[in-house]
């Protein structure tokens, strides 16, 4: 750990306040643009999404209706694939839609803690305490840039995490793309330290979900047995084992023989380095997959015999979720969904325009710094502008986005945020007649 104190002149903050200035006014116009688009993305999906749950009918995934071709459609059931996905630097070969390898490294990470204080004449004092903690991360941290020499992190890892997916998954008969199958879930622990059981054993889906009303959740029954296969050491054949997913078990150890020397048994994965006692460098591997079958549903357009994105009036619509839900359950989490994307948003480009009008009332904050109390007091003066600005900045945005789409809700927005410009005003005014009148 160390310290750093830095002294900055009255000149200087002057200075740097005025070049502050160019970036406060982008930050508030970026921040009111993003919350005009905001409010009509928020209203165009919301339409598109009304529409979907008007239009959409719900169809048997197990067939494929041609009078259903390019219309919008809902569809349940269990995905399936009889691919076999394998790690082939692990040994790994598994029936599953999904296998996942997650690796991390126990590296160095550099935190730091700054404070400011104000010295005599306008100058400020800047004391920045540089720390570093040991950590795991599933990316490499760049040491080179650290402050402090002596935290060295190594510039590769031994191995990737990566994500192996089924090429030819199916729900009925739709096929999913890409994309589709790298969605699915939920992701369940692979243990490549479970011990083999009984051959060729009965695989058993898992019971459907009751339907939750999450968007892209579900309760899934995991008490099924899954088949998999594992490639024997000498590659002259496959073993079929059934294992209890309550467990969380799937697969048997890879050959040890094919394996990097350096790789230990840890956990349910692999680890490179002492696990009680991990040092710089150190690596963990874990796997996961999601199993075959998997509860899915879908709000997609059928084309041919793939579900692609619906084009409504005011956006495309293209829903997928976990478990069995039905297609009111589906719109509604979609619809929750985006209301609540939409505040956090607005919430952001409120934040942003406040910090935009104070670096914009910087200067002014700076120049009288130099008197004792003074930056004090006009920085909390500025304090209040920027927040009256940011209403009316802000729901000034909001406002006109919903008189362009919604003007009912729009118009009173739009009188709150004028209000709030001329409150100061006015009260600056009413200060100055009851001191005339003292």
């Amino acid at each position: 750990m160390s310290t750093v104190t830095t002294t900055t002149s009255w000149g200087s903050r002057v200075g740097s306040s005025f070049k502050g200035m160019l970036t406060g006014l982008i930050l508030v116009v970026v921040a009111v643009c993003g919350l005009f688009w905001n409010e009509g993305r928020t209203i165009k999906r919301t339409k598109a999404l009304d529409e979907a749950g008007k239009t959409a009918v719900s169809v048997d995934p197990q067939t494929l209706d041609p009078a259903n071709e390019d219309k919008l459609i809902h569809i349940s059931g269990d995905v399936k694939t009889d691919d076999v996905l394998s790690d082939p630097a692990f040994n790994i070969s598994l029936n599953a839609l999904v296998l996942q390898r997650t690796v991390t490294m126990y590296q160095w990470q550099e935190n730091t803690e700054t404070s400011t204080n104000r010295t005599s004449g306008g100058g400020q004092e800047t004391t920045t305490t540089y720390s570093y903690s040991k950590v795991w991360s599933d990316e490499l941290i760049d040491s080179s840039s650290f402050h402090d020499s002596g935290y060295d992190n190594p510039k590769s890892m031994p191995y990737e995490s990566k994500t192996f997916l089924a090429p030819n998954a199916t729900l009925g008969a739709f096929a999913l793309s890409k994309n589709q199958v790298e969605n699915l879930g939920p992701s369940m622990e692979y243990n490549v330290n479970a011990p083999a059981v009984e051959k060729n054993a009965e695989q058993q889906a898992p019971a459907p979900s009751d339907g939750g009303s999450a968007y892209r959740s579900a309760d899934v029954n995991e008490e099924f047995a899954q088949d998999f296969s594992v490639s024997t050491s000498d590659g002259a054949g496959s073993l079929n084992v059934s294992v209890d997913s309550n467990v969380e078990n799937v697969g048997v150890p890879a050959s040890a023989g094919s394996l990097d020397s350096r790789l230990q048994t840890y956990g349910s994965g692999y680890c490179i380095g002492d696990p009680s006692n991990p040092q710089i460098g150190d690596v963990r591997i874990v796997f996961s997959y999601v199993a075959t079958p998997c509860p899915t549903s879908f709000v997609a357009q059928q084309h041919g015999n793939s579900l692609v994105q619906y084009q409504a009036k005011t956006g495309k619509v293209l829903l997928q979720a976990e478990g069995i839900q039905t297609l009111e359950e589906m719109i509604a989490a979609a619809q929750q969904s985006n209301k609540m994307i939409a505040w956090i948003i607005r919430a952001v480009g409120l934040i942003v325009i406040f910090f935009g009008i104070k670096a914009i009332c910087a200067p002014l904050e700076t120049l009288v710094d130099i008197l004792p109390f003074a930056g004090s007091i006009v920085g909390f003066g500025t304090g209040i502008v920027a927040f009256c600005g940011t209403l009316f900045l802000g729901l000034g945005a909001i406002s006109v986005g919903w008189i362009f789409y919604r003007p009912l809700l729009g118009i009173p927005l739009l009188v709150v945020a004028v209000a709030a410009l001329f409150y100061p005003i006015f009260r600056g005014k009413k200060k100055a007649k009851e001191a005339n009148v003292a």
